[in-house]
């Protein structure tokens, strides 16, 4: 799974209902990581990682290629290759 990350992020716009924007308007940030340790992915933030949204993204990369990660009122979402 060797996609850019506008590739990822069109895939995610495209396959969820997943906004850019968390309902405080600041940008919910989707990064690359080359690691995998996705066995927390659905720990880090458990409110949103109950919801469809995360588990469609689940289903689109696999399970241990998508981890949440929650900083200073952000959703942070680490696709791992």
């Amino acid at each position: 799974m060797a996609k850019s990350k506008k590739e990822i992020e069109k895939l995610i716009l495209e396959h969820t209902n997943f906004v850019p924007h968390n309902e405080k308007g600041q940008e919910i940030y989707i990064s690359l990581k080359a690691k995998k340790n996705g066995k927390k992915n659905l720990k880090h933030n458990e409110k949103f990682a109950k919801s469809a949204e995360f588990g469609r993204l689940v289903r689109l990369f696999g399970e241990n290629k998508v981890r949440l990660i929650h900083a200073n009122a952000q959703r942070r979402i680490e696709i791992l290759r």
